[in-house]
């Protein structure tokens, strides 16, 4: 008899979660633990998925009879996990259990070291936008949008509730299987290799996850390893990870920022060293959105495309290669030139992507997940770009012992581009601090503003001084839970 019970170990992780939710909608019984009370999985109990210390009396009775899930967030030698060790029951990762489920599925996967979330939350919207089903398993929380009232990290071809009133109307509601699956590429601890998909795109391949590859040229074969993998025919790098993977000119489809167009704006095929096959241009912001254009393929295929004006509410160049990336890939699964540009004016956004708060007192806080040197610099230059002339105080929390040992003078200089910053202790996630290791590494490395380093219980006290600053709160940690604190010091609790 099939199995159609499974339990999660770490069911509150996004993506886990994720998960969890698609396979109670499939009729599953769900059950998990996690050690952590939180807005995830208390809207997890909500649906009736069983969380808790205690397992399950059935799986604690017959476990061969459950499907067991863990995430590599919660290590072996955790007492629940021995319980199985002993016991003989497999576990699998949650990246395996991904690539069973996408297995028979068209897949499309978004991988690279910064944007993966935004990236899918763009692609799926405007699949979705566009009518196409689409079932979507997102690394962060996409913004309400149409019916949807709430925010979610599971998209639903079979929910109408994720689409505007006048869209999808060939969605079959009772369809089990979406003509599209839209998935994050994970790089940590090579979850993307479990994955086959038809389409892909890599958005970067900065140096992270050391602690898992050793050296950066060991991270550059598993994402070569992962591009050999699209079997589609839909594969997209931007230039810069080209470059890096030594694929540039030898035939791989790129994306980026041109340098020279032709006066009729037209994209052409890109050679070596003749800049991108699919170019972004004309960036400019006005009135607090971003305006640029988009190089798509035309029907000729590749070496002919089109560009397509978009307007979008993100701000900054980064968020502009996520969409040309997302283009790219609905574009693939046969979404218009127009239609893409119509999903974008209405992009709902993402929760902690460069979230703001724009407060009545005249103060803006922006919370935002950058963890890694090359996100916070990019989120300070979109910051200086979509707030020109204000000052920039930043609240950073540092992400794992490891990355703050690897790259604290990355993350020095990028700090260094703010107004004033505070360092929080680090968030070790599923690490043991290391020794020597902690938040001065960074704060030695900052140079030629103020910057200091305390606990988050004294942040307020130190940014009571600002007068109508910009806020940005960093970090993939739980710092975003300091900003109703924040706000209601700035505001009395009321937000604009």
């Amino acid at each position: 008899m099939p199995k159609s019970s499974i339990y999660f170990i770490g069911i509150g992780g996004i993506g886990m979660s994720a998960l969890a939710r698609w396979y109670a909608a499939q009729g599953w019984r769900v059950a998990g633990y996690d050690r952590v009370d939180s807005d995830l999985t208390r809207a997890l109990k909500e649906l009736g998925i069983e969380i808790g210390d205690e397992l399950p009396a059935n799986l604690a009775e017959r476990p061969t009879e459950w499907t067991v899930v863990r995430t590599p967030a919660v290590a072996l030698e955790h007492p629940i996990c021995t319980w199985f060790l002993q016991r003989g029951v497999p576990m699998l990762k949650r990246s395996e259990v991904l690539g069973q489920l996408t297995a028979q599925r068209p897949t499309i996967a978004v991988a690279g070291t910064h944007g993966k979330t935004t990236t899918s939350a763009l692609l799926a919207h405007i699949l979705i936008h566009a009518g196409r089903s689409c079932d979507a398993f997102l690394g962060g929380l996409i913004a309400p949008f149409g019916d949807r009232t709430e925010p979610t990290n599971l998209l639903l071809s079979a929910d109408r509730t994720q689409m505007p009133n006048d869209v999808g109307a060939g969605v079959d509601p009772a369809s089990a299987k979406a003509d599209w699956t839209v998935v994050e590429a994970d790089e940590f601890d090579r979850s993307f290799l479990t994955l086959f998909p038809q389409a892909a795109v890599i958005t970067s391949v900065d140096a992270d996850h050391m602690d898992i590859y050793g050296d950066g040229e060991t991270m550059l074969a598993a994402f070569r390893e992962f591009g050999g993998q699209v079997d589609g025919g839909g594969l997209f790098i931007h230039e810069d990870a080209a470059r890096a993977m030594g694929l540039e000119g030898n035939g791989v489809a790129t994306y980026g920022w041109e340098v020279e167009r032709e006066e009729d704006h037209k994209c052409s095929a890109a050679g070596a060293g003749r800049g991108p096959t699919f170019g972004l241009a004309d960036f400019e912001v006005v009135d607090g959105r971003t305006h640029f254009s988009v190089g798509l393929p035309s029907e000729a295929g590749l070496t002919g495309g089109i560009r397509q004006p978009i307007v979008s509410p993100m701000p900054g160049r980064h968020n502009a290669e996520n969409v040309q990336a997302a283009a790219l890939l609905a574009s693939y699964a046969g979404v218009e030139p127009a239609e893409i540009a119509a999903a974008m004016a209405c992009f709902p956004g993402v929760f902690r992507r460069f979230q703001v708060y724009a407060l009545k007192s005249g103060h803006t806080v922006v919370n935002d997940y950058a963890h890694h040197p090359v996100e916070i610099r990019r989120t300070v230059e979109a910051a200086r770009e979509q707030f020109p002339g204000r000052k920039l105080s930043g609240i950073f929390q540092p992400h794992l012992y490891s990355r703050t040992r690897d790259f604290a003078a990355e993350f020095g200089r990028a700090l260094s581009a703010l107004d004033r910053c505070c360092v929080a202790p680090i968030f070790p996630a599923r690490e043991v601090p290391l020794k020597g290791v902690d938040s001065h590494l960074i704060l030695e490395n900052i140079a030629g503003i103020p910057a200091e380093t305390s606990d988050v219980s004294t942040f307020l006290s130190l940014l009571e001084p600002m007068s109508e600053e910009v806020i940005l709160v960093l970090g993939a940690g739980d710092i975003d839970r300091m900003i109703p604190d924040l706000i209601s010091l700035l505001e009395g609790g009321s937000e604009r």
